[in-house]
């Protein structure tokens, strides 16, 4: 890919389906090493604009090519936060799917075997996980490579609000599963130095819907104790968290 294709992608430039048609080859239009489209390039810039009846867009044959890592654009869309770029990719997806080899944009997967749900999540890309989500509540219950879910992969990373989506979303297509035969469960049970659990921090931080997430996923926390023998209750209460309290 030359250096004036190349920007045109990456500006989102008007002139970027001109540029195109000017360099015919679907090598042309890929860069070297990792192979990125100029649909690859677009996404992860964020700055085309492609209008949703818009069917003839030229970087639009490149929807479910997948670079050397195996990411489609929508990978680097849900990767780098992009959710109108990803909005559009969906949407032209919605009309594609069934004559395009058999082929589900959504649930394409990475060679880590992410989809682009996995890619929002591990990112914390709160908004793109829920256009995801939304489109297909099936991609919960989906594991990578390392037997990681969507749902685990948030918890891992502390990424409630992530996490609370997926369940509120997705919650009869969920997995729990995570690597090393671990599963998110554990995760909310793995106490600290403190014996603290997640739980106990949501209550020390007057966090009610968090603490409503974890008690949804495992009742037998609110009896969890730390080290100083106080469970979310204790904390709760003596911080005075009264609505935390009535959870």
């Amino acid at each position: 890919m030359d250096i004036e294709l190349y920007r045109a992608a990456i500006d989102g430039r008007q002139d970027l389906c001109e540029a195109m048609r000017g360099r015919g080859s679907n090598h042309e239009q890929e860069t070297r090493g990792e192979k990125n489209t100029v649909l690859h390039i677009a996404a992860k810039s964020g700055k085309l604009q492609i209008a949703e009846e818009d069917d003839h867009h030229p970087a639009l044959r490149f929807l479910y090519y997948q670079n050397t890592e195996g990411n489609t654009p929508l990978h680097i869309a849900a990767r780098s936060g992009h959710v109108e770029m990803a909005r559009i990719l969906v949407v032209r997806a919605r009309r594609m799917d069934n004559v395009q080899q058999n082929k589900k944009l959504v649930s394409m997967r990475n060679k880590e075997e992410n989809t682009a749900l996995h890619e929002a999540v591990c990112h914390n890309r709160f908004a793109v996980v829920k256009l995801l989500i939304d489109e297909d509540p099936n991609l919960a219950s989906l594991l990578n490579s390392s037997n990681e879910s969507p749902l685990f992969m948030a918890v891992h990373r502390s990424f409630y609000d992530v996490a609370k989506i997926i369940l509120n979303t997705a919650a009869a297509n969920c997995s729990y599963q995570g690597r090393s035969g671990m599963n998110v469960i554990m995760l909310m049970e793995e106490a600290d130095i403190l014996g603290w659990i997640p739980l106990h921090y949501a209550a020390h931080a007057d966090n009610r819907e968090f603490v409503e997430l974890f008690l949804n996923v495992n009742k037998s926390l609110a009896y969890a104790k730390n080290k100083k023998g106080m469970s979310g209750l204790h904390i709760s209460a003596k911080k005075g968290h009264v609505e935390v309290i009535r959870t």
